[in-house]
């Protein structure tokens, strides 16, 4: 018995055509169809041809509408239009709030702080937890148009490759056409002295911007067109003291870098310890990296700082993510070398970078020349390790970002 796709009509003499509809729906659902196509088509190549947000605007909206009549024929079983329909109304639904959001972006942000801090005592109920889900998720395209991509290198334990990977991650940045600020909030001033500034001619450093003296943009150091740094000093070991006696301290860091423009990505290289200054640091940040020795005590270690992270999540930076962990100065000649290592892929798994930084002497002697490894020896196993991070970086963030997309 043959049934008619639109009208449920049954019959086991009913002509069908090829669509699966009969005589009396053929003419008027196909003509719809073809209508909502037709239009579809239109709007979509004159928003793609367009540059005017209004036009745009309107012909998604036309889309998506023209998209929804076609989705009842869809669910009935008859073909429509490639792509899908609810593949059409995802993406221009998208591409229509994106117009409002790149128009207003500052009135966007706002308003989703306020919706995200009035729902956030409510989040255990599922629609609020979806509703929170879809602000992080604009917030998070927000972020990678309007302001900087701010990345902590983080490690309470010293000598690891804080510093070293803070400098030569960010120049592999800069070598690939991105804009990028280092800050040293070190007291020790290792990244300062790497990048060849003499911490004696300072005349501002991270401190200063830290106790509200001057901005941030005075405390830049432009060392070539996409490489900047705010440099530290030996006064920055006053802030433990000095910020320690009022818990809203822990917010300087993210209040300076507020309004910050022309960087695509900031990196903060922390001391190496959990006072204040990481607090800071941890407040500031969207992501961490953390590089890590592949020695015994590292995985013990590296348990202790994720469940600092989860406390910080909770009670200061929600949006606080790990971007990583790197494998530093590492020796493939070494058993404990690739045991160790094989033991934190295999605990921590997506979270450590495929790529590791091997250990390499020319790193050590570009830092004390004050030069980045791509200044001081760009076609040595160093600059070829940091080169591939970066990459890793960059298409760890193309993945994210097409979430939204």
């Amino acid at each position: 018995m043959s049934q008619c796709k639109w009208c449920d009509k049954k019959g086991f003499f009913l002509s069908l055509n090829k669509k699966g509809l009969c005589k009396s729906c053929r003419s008027i659902i196909e003509n719809e169809i073809n209508k909502n196509i037709r239009e579809i088509r239109h709007s979509i190549r004159v928003a793609g041809n367009s540059e005017n947000k209004e036009i745009i605007k309107k012909h998604c909206v036309s889309i998506v509408n023209k998209a929804y009549e076609l989705q009842k024929y869809e669910k009935k079983g008859l073909p429509t239009i490639n792509p899908l329909p609810s593949v059409l109304i995802k993406e221009y639904t998208t591409l229509h709030d994106r117009q409002i959001i790149d128009y207003i972006p500052e009135k966007v942000s706002e308003a989703l702080s306020d919706a995200e801090k009035a729902l956030f005592p409510i989040r255990e109920i599922y629609g609020v937890k979806v509703a929170l889900g879809n602000i992080d998720s604009v917030k998070s395209y927000l972020a990678s148009k309007l302001y900087p991509q701010i990345i902590a290198l983080i490690n309470h334990k010293g000598g690891v490759g804080k510093t070293t990977s803070t400098i030569n991650l960010g120049a592999a940045l800069a070598e690939l056409n991105k804009t990028v600020l280092l800050i040293d909030f070190d007291p020790q001033a290792n990244l300062t002295d790497g990048m060849g500034i003499e911490e004696k001619e300072l005349k501002v450093s991270i401190y200063n911007i830290l106790k509200g003296e001057v901005i941030c943009e005075d405390g830049i150091i432009k060392k070539n067109e996409k490489l900047s740094v705010i440099p530290s000093n030996i006064f920055l070991t006053k802030a433990e003291k000095e910020f320690s006696r009022d818990t809203s301290n822990i917010y300087l860091l993210r209040n300076a870098l507020k309004g910050l423009r022309g960087f695509d990505y900031v990196l903060i290289d922390c001391p190496p310890s959990l006072g204040i200054l990481t607090l800071n640091a941890l407040g500031a940040a969207q992501e961490l990296i953390i590089p890590l020795q592949p020695e015994y005590y590292a995985l013990k270690g590296i348990r202790k700082l994720f469940d600092v992270i989860d406390f910080i999540k909770r009670k200061m930076n929600r949006s606080l993510t790990i971007k990583g962990i790197i494998g530093t100065r590492y020796d493939s000649r070494k058993i404990l070398h690739r045991e160790v290592l094989g033991k934190i892929r295999e605990s921590l798994g997506n979270n450590i970078f495929y790529t590791v930084i091997r250990e390499n002497i020319a790193l050590a002697e570009a830092s004390s020349f004050g030069k980045t490894i791509f200044e001081y020896k760009p076609k040595c196993h160093g600059a070829e390790d940091y080169m591939n991070l970066c990459k890793e970086l960059l298409e760890k963030n193309t993945n994210h970002r097409q979430q939204y997309s």
